[in-house]
């Protein structure tokens, strides 16, 4: 994808935004940080929350989102896929909840993570604000057969 984005004439940055650990760490783990490392695109890790007002959505007035995403022209979501305790398949829509910064995402969790339909509904009003320009669902390891 960093290619792809590369030749399209745009520059790439790659961010994420670990509930539980530095992104290095996940990015390692990952294998996302190798990749960045031999493509010189950039890791950025989701830490400036900007709070966004007014958000038309559905259960929530007030969200908080990384400043970068908000700054960034266009959104490639590029999630794996998985499940998570308050929903059954998230596919590409749990994944944006990544732009959340860290720390902040326990707190919204406390506030939609007891149930399950709030929750779901956090996460399209999340998925609202962002507005990725694509969502592809292929596995991360597809991509980099691609690469």
């Amino acid at each position: 994808m960093i290619q792809i984005v590369r030749e399209a004439g745009a520059v790439p940055t790659l961010g994420d935004s670990p509930g539980m650990e530095s992104l290095m760490k996940a990015a390692e783990k990952a294998g996302i940080k190798k990749v960045t490392d031999e493509t010189g695109c950039p890791l950025i890790e989701f830490n400036r929350p900007a709070i966004i007002r007014e958000t038309k959505g559905i259960s929530f007035k007030r969200m908080e989102i990384d400043q970068s995403v908000l700054d960034a022209d266009v959104v490639i979501n590029l999630p794996k896929w998985k499940t998570h305790g308050s929903d059954v398949l998230t596919l590409g829509v749990k994944n944006l909840f990544g732009c959340v910064p860290g720390p902040r995402k326990a707190l919204w969790h406390l506030k939609a993570g007891e149930n399950r339909e709030l929750f779901a509904r956090m996460l399209i009003d999340i998925y609202r604000i962002i507005r990725p320009s694509l969502t592809s669902w292929m596995e991360w390891s597809e991509w980099k057969v691609m690469a």
